[in-house]
Protein backbone atom coordinates (compact mmCIF):
# COMPACT_ATOMS: atom_id res chain seq x y z
CA UNK A 1 0.00 0.00 0.00
CA UNK A 2 1.32 3.77 -0.90
CA UNK A 3 2.78 5.65 1.53
CA UNK A 4 1.03 8.37 3.14
CA UNK A 5 1.97 11.88 4.59
CA UNK A 6 -0.95 12.45 7.17
CA UNK A 7 -2.29 8.72 7.70
CA UNK A 8 -0.45 5.38 8.77
CA UNK A 9 -2.03 2.38 7.96
CA UNK A 10 -1.59 -1.13 9.47
CA UNK A 11 -3.03 -4.86 9.64
CA UNK A 12 -3.85 -7.24 12.14
CA UNK A 13 -5.33 -10.42 10.17
CA UNK A 14 -8.55 -8.88 8.39
CA UNK A 15 -8.63 -5.64 10.45
CA UNK A 16 -6.83 -2.76 9.40
CA UNK A 17 -5.63 0.34 11.57
CA UNK A 18 -5.95 3.99 9.80
CA UNK A 19 -4.63 6.10 12.26
CA UNK A 20 -4.52 10.23 11.91
CA UNK A 21 -0.98 10.99 12.01
CA UNK A 22 -0.88 14.86 12.41
CA UNK A 23 -0.19 14.33 16.73
CA UNK A 24 1.83 18.08 16.44
CA UNK A 25 -1.81 19.63 15.62
CA UNK A 26 -4.02 16.99 17.70
CA UNK A 27 -4.67 15.39 14.48
CA UNK A 28 -6.47 18.21 13.29
CA UNK A 29 -7.90 18.28 9.70
CA UNK A 30 -6.25 19.75 6.82
CA UNK A 31 -7.12 19.54 3.25
CA UNK A 32 -4.19 17.24 2.56
CA UNK A 33 -5.41 15.36 5.75
CA UNK A 34 -8.95 14.98 4.01
CA UNK A 35 -7.51 13.95 0.69
CA UNK A 36 -5.46 11.09 1.97
CA UNK A 37 -8.45 10.19 4.07
CA UNK A 38 -10.59 10.30 1.49
CA UNK A 39 -8.44 8.24 -0.94
CA UNK A 40 -7.59 5.26 1.82
CA UNK A 41 -11.40 4.87 2.60
CA UNK A 42 -11.91 4.29 -1.62
CA UNK A 43 -9.07 1.94 -1.50
CA UNK A 44 -10.25 -0.24 1.73
CA UNK A 45 -13.55 -0.53 0.73
CA UNK A 46 -12.42 -2.91 -2.73
CA UNK A 47 -9.86 -4.30 -0.32
CA UNK A 48 -11.01 -8.37 0.33
CA UNK A 49 -8.67 -8.38 2.78
CA UNK A 50 -9.88 -5.88 5.30
CA UNK A 51 -13.19 -6.85 6.87
CA UNK A 52 -13.26 -4.39 9.83
CA UNK A 53 -11.64 -0.76 10.20
CA UNK A 54 -10.55 1.01 12.88
CA UNK A 55 -9.87 4.65 13.13
CA UNK A 56 -7.81 6.52 16.20
CA UNK A 57 -5.49 8.79 16.34
CA UNK A 58 -1.58 8.98 16.68
CA UNK A 59 -0.79 10.85 20.29
CA UNK A 60 -2.78 12.22 22.71
CA UNK A 61 -5.70 13.10 20.44
CA UNK A 62 -8.55 11.43 18.14
CA UNK A 63 -9.00 14.20 16.09
CA UNK A 64 -8.88 17.88 17.37
CA UNK A 65 -11.85 19.12 14.27
CA UNK A 66 -10.68 21.00 10.94
CA UNK A 67 -7.62 22.75 11.02
CA UNK A 68 -8.31 26.41 11.65
CA UNK A 69 -4.66 27.78 11.19
CA UNK A 70 -5.34 26.41 7.55
CA UNK A 71 -5.99 29.49 5.21
CA UNK A 72 -9.60 28.98 3.89
CA UNK A 73 -12.14 30.98 3.02
CA UNK A 74 -14.64 31.25 6.16
CA UNK A 75 -17.60 29.12 5.79
CA UNK A 76 -20.57 29.96 8.42
CA UNK A 77 -23.25 28.01 6.98
CA UNK A 78 -24.30 24.38 6.80
CA UNK A 79 -24.87 24.13 2.84
CA UNK A 80 -21.61 25.37 2.07
CA UNK A 81 -19.47 23.86 4.85
CA UNK A 82 -20.75 20.49 3.65
CA UNK A 83 -19.22 21.20 0.21
CA UNK A 84 -16.10 20.14 2.23
CA UNK A 85 -17.08 18.22 4.44
CA UNK A 86 -19.49 15.70 2.00
CA UNK A 87 -17.43 13.71 0.32
CA UNK A 88 -15.11 11.88 3.00
CA UNK A 89 -17.99 12.10 5.89
CA UNK A 90 -20.40 10.19 2.98
CA UNK A 91 -17.70 7.51 2.07
CA UNK A 92 -17.23 6.68 5.46
CA UNK A 93 -21.05 6.56 6.07
CA UNK A 94 -21.15 4.24 3.03
CA UNK A 95 -18.50 2.23 3.99
CA UNK A 96 -19.68 -1.27 3.34
CA UNK A 97 -17.47 -2.67 6.31
CA UNK A 98 -17.94 -2.45 9.89
CA UNK A 99 -15.84 0.91 10.92
CA UNK A 100 -14.63 1.12 14.49
CA UNK A 101 -13.58 4.68 16.11
CA UNK A 102 -11.09 4.14 18.85
CA UNK A 103 -11.07 7.41 20.43
CA UNK A 104 -8.31 8.05 22.98
CA UNK A 105 -8.36 11.97 23.26
CA UNK A 106 -9.61 15.27 22.01
CA UNK A 107 -12.54 14.03 19.73
CA UNK A 108 -14.07 17.40 18.79
CA UNK A 109 -15.88 19.10 15.87
CA UNK A 110 -15.28 17.14 12.27
CA UNK A 111 -13.64 14.24 14.89
CA UNK A 112 -16.74 13.66 16.54
CA UNK A 113 -18.23 13.65 12.99
CA UNK A 114 -15.27 10.85 12.43
CA UNK A 115 -16.93 9.12 15.45
CA UNK A 116 -20.55 9.17 15.03
CA UNK A 117 -20.23 7.93 11.53
CA UNK A 118 -18.52 5.12 12.26
CA UNK A 119 -20.58 2.04 13.45
CA UNK A 120 -19.24 1.32 17.10
CA UNK A 121 -17.47 3.82 19.52
CA UNK A 122 -14.81 3.00 22.34
CA UNK A 123 -13.32 5.70 24.04
CA UNK A 124 -11.07 6.02 27.45
CA UNK A 125 -12.15 7.78 30.30
CA UNK A 126 -10.59 11.03 29.54
CA UNK A 127 -11.10 11.32 26.21
CA UNK A 128 -12.92 14.23 25.62
CA UNK A 129 -16.30 15.13 23.45
CA UNK A 130 -17.51 18.02 22.14
CA UNK A 131 -18.75 20.83 18.95
CA UNK A 132 -17.03 23.95 19.94
CA UNK A 133 -18.02 25.72 16.83
CA UNK A 134 -20.62 28.01 18.14
CA UNK A 135 -18.35 29.70 20.32
CA UNK A 136 -15.97 30.10 16.91
CA UNK A 137 -19.41 31.99 15.62
CA UNK A 138 -19.86 29.06 13.43
CA UNK A 139 -22.84 26.32 12.72
CA UNK A 140 -22.30 22.43 12.88
CA UNK A 141 -23.94 21.83 9.36
CA UNK A 142 -23.03 18.03 9.00
CA UNK A 143 -24.95 14.45 9.60
CA UNK A 144 -23.38 14.34 13.01
CA UNK A 145 -25.77 16.16 14.35
CA UNK A 146 -28.66 13.77 13.27
CA UNK A 147 -26.89 10.82 14.28
CA UNK A 148 -25.98 12.37 17.52
CA UNK A 149 -29.77 13.32 18.21
CA UNK A 150 -30.83 9.41 17.62
CA UNK A 151 -27.99 8.21 19.94
CA UNK A 152 -28.36 10.35 22.63
CA UNK A 153 -31.58 12.30 22.15
CA UNK A 154 -32.73 15.80 21.77
CA UNK A 155 -31.88 17.16 25.44
CA UNK A 156 -28.23 15.98 25.75
CA UNK A 157 -27.59 16.77 21.89
CA UNK A 158 -28.55 20.33 22.49
CA UNK A 159 -26.37 20.97 25.59
CA UNK A 160 -23.69 19.61 23.50
CA UNK A 161 -24.21 21.93 20.28
CA UNK A 162 -25.77 25.13 21.90
CA UNK A 163 -23.22 25.25 24.84
CA UNK A 164 -20.17 23.96 23.03
CA UNK A 165 -19.09 22.38 26.12
CA UNK A 166 -17.30 19.17 26.37
CA UNK A 167 -17.71 16.21 27.84
CA UNK A 168 -15.10 13.53 29.01
CA UNK A 169 -15.18 9.90 27.73
CA UNK A 170 -17.21 8.07 30.99
CA UNK A 171 -20.55 11.16 30.69
CA UNK A 172 -20.02 10.10 26.77
CA UNK A 173 -20.78 6.72 28.10
CA UNK A 174 -23.62 7.36 30.87
CA UNK A 175 -25.31 9.13 27.62
CA UNK A 176 -25.22 6.19 24.96
CA UNK A 177 -22.76 8.66 22.67
CA UNK A 178 -19.90 5.98 23.39
CA UNK A 179 -20.57 2.15 23.79
CA UNK A 180 -17.28 0.85 25.43
CA UNK A 181 -15.73 2.81 27.92
CA UNK A 182 -11.93 2.00 29.03
CA UNK A 183 -8.67 3.10 30.82
CA UNK A 184 -5.93 4.73 28.31
CA UNK A 185 -3.96 1.77 29.27
CA UNK A 186 -6.69 -0.65 28.04
CA UNK A 187 -8.21 0.69 24.94
CA UNK A 188 -5.41 -0.76 22.08
CA UNK A 189 -6.07 -4.29 24.08
CA UNK A 190 -9.76 -3.95 24.16
CA UNK A 191 -10.19 -2.14 20.26
CA UNK A 192 -8.20 -4.93 18.93
CA UNK A 193 -10.23 -7.81 20.66
CA UNK A 194 -13.28 -6.17 19.19
CA UNK A 195 -11.99 -5.95 16.23
CA UNK A 196 -10.39 -9.22 15.89
CA UNK A 197 -14.32 -10.57 17.06
CA UNK A 198 -15.92 -9.05 14.38
CA UNK A 199 -13.57 -9.88 11.62
CA UNK A 200 -14.63 -13.48 12.35
CA UNK A 201 -17.51 -13.56 10.82
CA UNK A 202 -17.63 -13.85 6.62
CA UNK A 203 -16.89 -10.75 4.60
CA UNK A 204 -19.91 -11.17 2.96
CA UNK A 205 -22.42 -11.70 6.28
CA UNK A 206 -20.67 -8.55 7.53
CA UNK A 207 -21.40 -6.25 4.82
CA UNK A 208 -24.67 -7.71 4.49
CA UNK A 209 -25.36 -7.22 8.42
CA UNK A 210 -23.89 -3.60 8.12
CA UNK A 211 -26.89 -3.00 5.11
CA UNK A 212 -29.19 -4.21 6.91
CA UNK A 213 -28.74 -1.86 9.65
CA UNK A 214 -28.16 1.09 7.24
CA UNK A 215 -31.47 0.36 5.73
CA UNK A 216 -33.09 0.46 9.08
CA UNK A 217 -31.49 3.66 10.29
CA UNK A 218 -32.56 4.94 6.83
CA UNK A 219 -36.11 4.88 7.86
CA UNK A 220 -38.27 8.16 7.18
CA UNK A 221 -39.67 9.85 9.86
CA UNK A 222 -43.22 9.06 8.48
CA UNK A 223 -42.75 5.76 8.07
CA UNK A 224 -41.68 5.87 11.65
CA UNK A 225 -44.84 7.17 12.29
CA UNK A 226 -46.96 4.28 10.70
CA UNK A 227 -45.40 1.81 12.38
CA UNK A 228 -46.50 3.58 15.53
CA UNK A 229 -49.39 4.51 14.53
CA UNK A 230 -49.72 0.72 13.92
CA UNK A 231 -48.84 -0.12 16.93
CA UNK A 232 -51.57 1.87 19.00
CA UNK A 233 -54.00 0.83 16.89
CA UNK A 234 -52.75 -2.74 17.64
CA UNK A 235 -52.19 -1.86 21.44
CA UNK A 236 -56.34 -0.56 21.68
CA UNK A 237 -57.72 -3.15 19.53
CA UNK A 238 -55.87 -5.49 22.10
CA UNK A 239 -57.27 -3.56 25.25
CA UNK A 240 -60.59 -3.37 23.75
CA UNK A 241 -60.39 -7.34 23.13
CA UNK A 242 -59.29 -8.20 26.97
CA UNK A 243 -61.78 -5.40 28.09
CA UNK A 244 -64.97 -7.93 26.58
CA UNK A 245 -63.43 -11.00 27.36
CA UNK A 246 -63.22 -9.53 31.26
CA UNK A 247 -67.27 -8.58 30.29
CA UNK A 248 -68.14 -11.27 28.52
CA UNK A 249 -66.55 -13.47 31.47
CA UNK A 250 -68.67 -11.43 34.09
CA UNK A 251 -72.12 -12.46 32.48
CA UNK A 252 -71.07 -16.39 33.26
Amino acid sequence: MKEWERLEIGREGHVTYLFLNRPEKLNALDERMIREFTEALTLLEDDDETKVLVITGKGRAFCAGRDLTEKRDFLPFPELKNKLKGTYLSLLYSFPKPVVASVNGLCLGSGLDLALFSDIRIATEDALFGYPEISLGMVVGSGGIEILCRLVGLGEASYLVLTGRRIDGRRAFEIGLVNCLCSRAELTSLTGELAQQLAQAPLETLVLTKQILRQSWELSREVSRRNDALISTFLRLLKEYHYAQKGGLSHV
